[in-house]
């Protein structure tokens, strides 16, 4: 990649990222991504971090479930291309985890793995 292009909203908030060769065509990066898109709540949270290949296949998914406030992240999880949730290597192939804070605090305190249903994976 030549160049960068990152691209944000009214708001300021990044939703892409592109990469171009020194012809201007765009190309993928190194890390395999040809381009990354970002979708963000009122609160300017960022619900959605998704990248994709040259084909516009989706490489990686996540999403993140905010509180009704926007304060707290209750839930991450990775997704496919239809928003369910998938077994990530990346979480110990857990679908995602649940947050838990300290009261009155934004400090996590727990973090539990989930499976595809987001219910507690059971430690049997």
């Amino acid at each position: 990649v030549h160049i960068g292009e990152h691209l944000y909203d009214t708001y300021g908030n990044k939703i892409g990222l592109r990469g171009f060769n020194v012809t201007g065509d765009q190309v993928a990066f190194s890390w395999g991504s040809f381009e990354h898109k970002h979708s963000y709540d009122k609160y300017g949270n960022q619900t959605i971090a998704n990248t994709y290949d040259t084909n516009g296949k989706l490489i990686s998914g996540t999403e993140s479930i905010f509180s009704k406030d926007g304060v707290y992240r209750d839930i991450f999880r990775f997704v496919d291309e239809n928003g369910s949730p998938v077994a990530s290597k990346q979480l110990g192939g857990a679908y995602g985890i649940k947050f838990e804070y300290a009261k009155g605090s934004k400090k996590v305190i727990k973090r539990t793995p989930l499976d595809i249903a987001m219910k507690e994976i059971s430690k049997s």
